[in-house]
């Protein structure tokens, strides 16, 4: 991957596992259509976690199937309801059907192992 090719939108080190493994795994794909998701709004996407090792992903409670683990998932956080319509309503646009609506952030993901066409609540 050439992560020139997401500039000024997106750095690597924001994909990055945080646990300081260094992993960054992000699937291509994935990241073409965030990209365009981005350039579609006003509002930054601002990237709380990348992609994840599996014992970050444990840590963090994530599934055994985590879209994560695979570079095909994303938490891009959120300060607001019109952002999260936005950034929401942006995904949805370019292709993205796995979504988790989460008090600061949104979750984003396309592993076609995982089920497609969900909208699930994580709480506030």
């Amino acid at each position: 991957m050439n992560w020139d090719d997401y500039a000024p939108y997106f750095k690597p080190h924001e994909f990055e596992c945080q646990c300081g493994c260094g992993l960054n795994n992000m699937d291509t794909d994935f990241m073409d259509r965030l990209l365009v998701a981005r350039k579609d709004t006003n509002v930054h996407f601002i990237i709380r976690s990348g992609c994840r090792c599996e014992k970050h992903n444990r840590e963090e409670g994530g599934e055994k199937t985590s879209d994560h683990l695979v570079g095909k998932g994303a938490d891009i956080r959120v300060l607001s309801g019109l952002e999260r319509h936005i950034i929401l309503f942006s995904l949805y646009r370019v292709g993205f059907t796995r979504f988790g609506i989460y008090s600061d952030f949104i979750h984003v993901g396309s592993r076609v192992d995982n089920p497609q066409n969900v909208l699930w609540y994580g709480g506030y």
